[in-house]
C-alpha cells in the first residue's frame, strides 16, 4: 500500500508539473503571437529614424545584450523592427556564448512604477543581467557586449500649452504606456532609435571588483549614456518662457545694470524694470513643438519642391560633441534659407534644435512669430548706445548657456552678397566669451558649418544690389512674392560640418593663465579677434566644391568667359586633382562626378550655354550670369588660392629657385590669409609650399630644374592650364598692387589714412570698369582697409604724429617683384591713368568703421 501510495503521489506531481508546463507553453505562444501581430501593425503604421547601427558593424550571430532604459513593450516592439531593418542581432533571439544560452538578448535598466503615468524606479537589477555577469565571472575566455539603445517618441524641445501635445511629447520624465500609445497614434513618423557604443562586460569583470560593484558600475555607465543622449536629442529640460524672462529680470547681474540705467536716465525703478522685461520678451524664443512639427512637414515639402536633395557631411561630429558640451553652431551666411536648413538637418538626424540668433528685421508679421516658436531669438542690429538692452541680452545668453542650450548664430552678422566669407563680427563672440568666463555653464564647443548652394534663391536680388541698387527691406509682401520660386529648381544643397572647437581648449592655447570668475579680462578683445579668425578658417576649411562653383571658377579663369568643351574638361580635371592631392584640410568635400558629367549637369540647370561651331562647340556665359558666377566662384576661391598664387609667380618669372619662391610666398601669404581665411600658420608655410609644388609637378605644370623649378613650355596645354590657374588669385594681387603702387608714387608723409583709402577705392573702381573686372569685391572698401592694416602689422607703413602715412623702402622691392607678375597693361593704366589725389579729396570718404563692428557694403 505504501509503495502504491507513493507511486500515486509521484504520478500526481508529475501530472501537475506537466499541466503547468503546457499552460506556460500556451501562454508563451500567445505572447509570441501577440508580439508578432503588434509588431506587424506597428511596422505598417509607423516609421522610425535609426541611427548608430551602421557604425557597429555587428553580424547577426554576435554575442550582444541590448540595454533599454525603461521597461516598455512598445519600446521593445519598435526596437525589434529597427534591428531587423539594420541587419543586427534580434533582441528576442537567444544571447549565446560557447557555454551560455540566455533566452533573450535584452534587459531593461529601470522598471517605471505606476499604471498610466510612469515614475522611474530602480528597485533591483535585471535578473538576466545578473545571470550573464555571474557566468562571465566563471568563464574568463568569454565576452558579451552591452549595447545601450535609446527610443524617443515625439521629440518636443519645449513646453506646450496643448494638453494632448504635452501628454505625448518626449520629455525628461519616464514616458508611460498611455503617452507612448498616443504618440504612436499621432506622431507615427517622429520616432527616433539610437544605438550607442558597446560596453564590454569582460573588461568590467576583469577589473575584479566585488560583483555588486561591477553591476553598479555598469548601471552607472548606462545611466550616464542615456542622460547624455537625451540631452543631445531633446536639449536641456526647458523652463516656461515666462519663468525664463522672470529669472533674467530678477538676476543679480541685471540688477546692477538697472541701477546704472536709473542714474543715467533719472527714471523710476518700476519703469526701468518694465523696459528690461519688454526687452527680454522681445529677445526670447518661445519654442513650440506644434510649430516645430509644422516646419518639419512644410520644409520637407519645400526642399523636395525646390531642391534635388540636401547632402550632409560629417554630422557625426555634432553627435559626439552634443553628449559632452553645449554647442554653438557658427555657419556661413549666404541665404535666408540658412536659418531653416541647419535646424531641419539637425532635427531630421535626431539632434536637439538650437536657439537661433536672428536679426530683428526678420521679426515681421507672420514670419516672426513662427521663427520665434521654432527656436529663434531676435536681436537688434546695434545696441551699443543702449546699455540696458545690452545687459538684458547678455543675461539671456548666459541663461541659455548655463541651462545647456545649443545656440546658432552667424559669424558674419549678415548675408554675404559676394559669396566670400565676410570678416567675423565680434559682438556675439564677445558675449559668448563673457558668459563662459562667468562660470557655471557646461563646456562650450563651437561647430563650424559650411552651407553651399548650387543655385541660391536670392540670386537676382543679389545681382541687383551688386549693380548698385539699395537692399530691399524684408516684408510680408516680399515673402509672398518669393512663392513664385516654387516653380523653379535650385539644384542640390550641401551642408558640411567642420572641425569643432572647444572654447576651454582654445583659451588654454592662447591664455594658459585664464580662470573663471573674471568675465571681462584685459585680454578679452584680443581673444575675440583670434577666436573669430580661427572659426572663420574652420568654416572655410569645411567648404564643399560643388559642380556649379567648380564650373563658375573655371569659366571666370578664361579671358572672355568662353571656352571649348575639351579645354574646360581638362581644367576641371585639374581642379579636382588639386583638391584631392594637394595640401588641403581634411574637412573639404569635393565633387565625385567626372568632368563630362559635371559639364552636362551645369548646362542642364542653365548656368552655362552651348554655342554650336563647325570647329567644335563652345561653352560660354552671358553678361548677366558672369556677375552671378563670381558669387559661386567666391564660395570656393580660397580652396585654390594658394596653388594659384604659386602659379602666378611661375607665370611671371618662368623659373624660380625654391628659396626665392619661399620669399615671395612669405611676402604675400599673410595678406592672402587675412582676406580669405586660409588655414596654414606661418611656421607651416614652407612645408605647404613644397607640397603644392610637388603636386603641380605631378600635374606636369612645373618641371624641376637645378635648385628650383620652371614653368612648362609656353603654348603647351600644361602651360595654358597653369595660366588659367593663376587667374584665380590675380585679381586679388592686382588690388594689392593698386594700394602699394599708389602709396609709393607719392612722397613719404604726404597722405592721411582716410584720403589714401578713398584714393585706392576710386582707383580700384575705375580699374574694374576699364579692364572689365566683374567682381564686386575688387573695389571693396573693407578689403582695401584690411590690406592697409596688414601692411601696418608687418611694419611696412605707419602713421606719424601728424597722422600722415610713412612707408618703408621695402615696398619698392615689392613693386619691383610685382612688375614681373602684374599684366603690363594693368600697371600702365594704374600709373598713367589713375584718379588724381585731388579728385579723391573732392569726394568725402565714408565714415570709418568701428574696429569691433567692421562695415561691409554687402552686408545686411
Amino acid at each position: 500500500m505504501a509503495n502504491f501510495g507513493t507511486g500515486t503521489s509521484e504520478c500526481k506531481i508529475s501530472r501537475s508539473q506537466s499541466t503547468r508546463i503546457r499552460i506556460m507553453g500556451v501562454i508563451e505562444r500567445l505572447k509570441d503571437a501577440s508580439f508578432r501581430s503588434l509588431r506587424r501593425a506597428i511596422r505598417l503604421w509607423s516609421r522610425a529614424l535609426v541611427q548608430g547601427a551602421e557604425e557597429l558593424h555587428l553580424p547577426v550571430e554576435s554575442s550582444v545584450l541590448y540595454a533599454l532604459p525603461h521597461r516598455s513593450l512598445l519600446d521593445l516592439l519598435v526596437f525589434d523592427i529597427a534591428c531587423e531593418q539594420a541587419g543586427m542581432p534580434m533582441p528576442r533571439s537567444p544571447c549565446t556564448t560557447p557555454t551560455l544560452e540566455e533566452r533573450r538578448s535584452f534587459f531593461f535598466l529601470q522598471r517605471p512604477e505606476g499604471r498610466l503615468f510612469k515614475r522611474p524606479a530602480m528597485r533591483s537589477y535585471s535578473e538576466r543581467l545578473l545571470r550573464v555577469q555571474t557566468h562571465l565571472e566563471h568563464h574568463p575566455g568569454e565576452d558579451i557586449e552591452v549595447i545601450p539603445v535609446s527610443v524617443f517618441w515625439s521629440r518636443a524641445p519645449g513646453r506646450e500649452r496643448s494638453f494632448l501635445r504635452l501628454l505625448i511629447s518626449e520629455n525628461w520624465t519616464a514616458t508611460g504606456r498611455l503617452k507612448r500609445i498616443l504618440s504612436l497614434l499621432f506622431n507615427r513618423h517622429a520616432l527616433l532609435i539610437q544605438f550607442g557604443r558597446p560596453v564590454s562586460m569582460r573588461q568590467l569583470v576583469d577589473e575584479q571588483l566585488p560583483s555588486n560593484r561591477t553591476t553598479r558600475k555598469l548601471a552607472r555607465l548606462l545611466r550616464t549614456h542615456f542622460r547624455r543622449r537625451r540631452t543631445a536629442v531633446l536639449g536641456p529640460d526647458l523652463s516656461h518662457r515666462r519663468t525664463l524672462v522672470d529669472s533674467i529680470v530678477r538676476s543679480a547681474a541685471l540688477a546692477q545694470s538697472i541701477e546704472t540705467e536709473m542714474e543715467r536716465t533719472g527714471e523710476k525703478r518700476e519703469k526701468v524694470v518694465r523696459r528690461a522685461r519688454g526687452y527680454a520678451k522681445e529677445i526670447a524664443s518661445h519654442v513650440s513643438f506644434r510649430v516645430v512639427r509644422f516646419f518639419d512637414v512644410l520644409l520637407t515639402f519645400l526642399w523636395n519642391r525646390l531642391y534635388d536633395g540636401v547632402r550632409v557631411h560629417n554630422l557625426e561630429r555634432v553627435v559626439e560633441e552634443a553628449e559632452r558640451a553645449s554647442l554653438i553652431y557658427v555657419p556661413c551666411h549666404r541665404s535666408h534659407v540658412d536659418y531653416l536648413l541647419l535646424s531641419y538637418v539637425l532635427y531630421q538626424h535626431g539632434v536637439a534644435l538650437p536657439q537661433i540668433a536672428a536679426g530683428i528685421n526678420l521679426n515681421i508679421p507672420l514670419v516672426g512669430p513662427l521663427l520665434r516658436r521654432a527656436g529663434g531669438f531676435f536681436m537688434r542690429r546695434s545696441f551699443r548706445d543702449n546699455p540696458l538692452y545690452s545687459a538684458v541680452f547678455n543675461e539671456y545668453l548666459f541663461a541659455l548657456f548655463s541651462k545647456g542650450y545649443s545656440v546658432e548664430y552667424f559669424l558674419e552678422g549678415g548675408r554675404s552678397r559676394t559669396g566670400r566669407l565676410l570678416p567675423p563680427r565680434g559682438g556675439m563672440l564677445a558675449m559668448t566669451l563673457h558668459s563662459f568666463l562667468r562660470g557655471g555653464t557646461r563646456p562650450i564647443s563651437f561647430v563650424p558649418v559650411n552651407i553651399s548652394y548650387e543655385k541660391v534663391i536670392e540670386a537676382r536680388s543679389y545681382l541687383s544690389e551688386l549693380r548698385g541698387h539699395s537692399k530691399e527691406k524684408e516684408s510680408l509682401f516680399g515673402l509672398l512674392r518669393s512663392f513664385k520660386t516654387l516653380r523653379q529648381s535650385f539644384g542640390t544643397v550641401y551642408v558640411n560640418i567642420g572641425e569643432p572647437l572647444d572654447l576651454g581648449e582654445f583659451l588654454d592655447s592662447i591664455r594658459p593663465d585664464w580662470t573663471f570668475g573674471d568675465p571681462r579680462p584685459p585680454w578679452l578683445n584680443d581673444a575675440v579677434t583670434r577666436l573669430g579668425r580661427t572659426l572663420a578658417e574652420r568654416v572655410n576649411a569645411a567648404a564643399v566644391v560643388n559642380p556649379v562653383c567648380l564650373v563658375a571658377l573655371a569659366m571666370l579663369c578664361t579671358q572672355r568667359q568662353a571656352i571649348d568643351e575639351e579645354s574646360l574638361g581638362r581644367f576641371l580635371e585639374l581642379l579636382l586633382r588639386l583638391g584631392r592631392e594637394g595640401a588641403n584640410p581634411a574637412s573639404l568635400q569635393f565633387e565625385q562626378r567626372n568632368p563630362q558629367e559635371i559639364i552636362r549637369y551645369v548646362e542642364s540647370i542653365g548656368i552655362i550655354q552651348r554655342e554650336a561651331h563647325p570647329l567644335g562647340d563652345l561653352l560660354c556665359v552671358d553678361g548677366v550670369n558672369a556677375i552671378l558666377l563670381t558669387w559661386y566662384r567666391n564660395n570656393i576661391a580660397h580652396v585654390y588660392a594658394y596653388p594659384s598664387l604659386i602659379a602666378c609667380f611661375f607665370v611671371g618669372h618662368r623659373r624660380l629657385t625654391l628659396e626665392h619662391l619661399h620669399q615671395l610666398c612669405d611676402t604675400v601669404y599673410p595678406h592672402l590669409r587675412s582676406e580669405l581665411f586660409l588655414p596654414w600658420e606661418p611656421h607651416e608655410l614652407r612645408q605647404v609650399t613644397e607640397q603644392w609644388v610637388r603636386t603641380l609637378v605631378d600635374c606636369s605644370m612645373l618641371e624641376p630644374e637645378g635648385d628650383g623649378y620652371r614653368a612648362s613650355p609656353r603654348y603647351s596645354n600644361d602651360y595654358a592650364q597653369l595660366a588659367m590657374l593663376s587667374r584665380i588669385t590675380m585679381q586679388t594681387l592686382e588690388r594689392f598692387y593698386i594700394v602699394v603702387a599708389l602709396l609709393t608714387s607719392r612722397p613719404n608723409q604726404s597722405l592721411g589714412r582716410d584720403e589714401f583709402e578713398q584714393w585706392c577705392y576710386l582707383t580700384a573702381q575705375r580699374m574694374s570698369r576699364l579692364h572689365e573686372i566683374d567682381a564686386p569685391e575688387f573695389f571693396d572698401r573693407t578689403l582695401i582697409s584690411k590690406f592697409i592694416d596688414g601692411l601696418g602689422e608687418r611694419n611696412l607703413i605707419r602713421e606719424n604724429s601728424q597722422q600722415k602715412l610713412v612707408w618703408d623702402e621695402r615696398l619698392t622691392e615689392i613693386i619691383d617683384e610685382a612688375d614681373r607678375i602684374i599684366d603690363p597693361a594693368f600697371r600702365e593704366t594704374v600709373m598713367r591713368g589713375r584718379v588724381s589725389i585731388e579728385g579723391a579729396k573732392q569726394e568725402a570718404p565714408p565714415e570709418k568703421p568701428q574696429a569691433s563692428t567692421p562695415l561691409h557694403q554687402y552686408v545686411d
